[in-house]
């Protein structure tokens, strides 16, 4: 009677076993099928950026400053920080000082008012994550003015997305006049 229990439970337990196999084997086969078709739909909507966080304060050294992080439709992390040194030369300087730590500057422009008037300048850049080591990150550095501000991601082709998507959306002098608002 015990060999008869046991063996009726080994049974069940097989049945069950292959029945949830089965059942595995066939959902996974389906997903295979539907994920291309989702990342190809994904790839061609147009890529949408939303403030996720948005603070205002100062620095340690009692300058105002703000700071958050945007999203991206397409899961693409970014941070900004803009702060106001109260002059633009202190400012300029400060840009200088981060610029040295680059590891390699991609482009630097002039800004222009909507009169057409230098009012600043704009740089991409990499930097290295620390010291010695071979990961980076990209920055978009804005200076206007005395302020100095900064959009950065995990990577130079983040960067340089949200820049060709920004102009798109707002023409070349307005993209970062819109992101210098969104950061105050």
């Amino acid at each position: 009677m015990r060999r008869l229990n046991l063996r009726l439970i080994v049974a069940m337990l097989t049945v069950v076993g292959v029945t949830a196999a089965l059942f595995w084997f066939v959902s996974r086969r389906q997903l295979d099928t539907e994920v291309p078709k989702k990342i190809v739909s994904r790839h061609s909507e147009k890529t949408t950026y939303g403030n996720i966080v948005d603070a205002h304060g100062v620095t340690e050294d009692g300058l105002p400053t703000g700071h958050g992080a945007i999203t991206s439709s397409d899961g693409t992390n970014f941070s900004w920080e803009r702060i106001s040194y109260g002059n633009p030369r202190r400012a300029r300087k400060e840009l200088q000082k981060q610029l040295n730590e680059a590891a390699e500057i991609i482009k630097r422009e002039p800004i222009f008012d909507d009169k057409g008037r230098e009012v600043g300048e704009k740089v991409v850049a990499i930097f290295p994550v620390a010291k010695g080591s071979s990961g980076v990150f990209a920055r978009i550095l804005w200076i206007t003015g005395s302020d100095l501000g900064h959009l950065e991601s995990s990577s130079l082709e983040n960067i340089l997305k949200y820049e060709k998507d920004r102009n798109e959306d707002l023409g070349r002098r307005l993209s970062y006049k819109a992101l210098q608002l969104m950061a105050r």
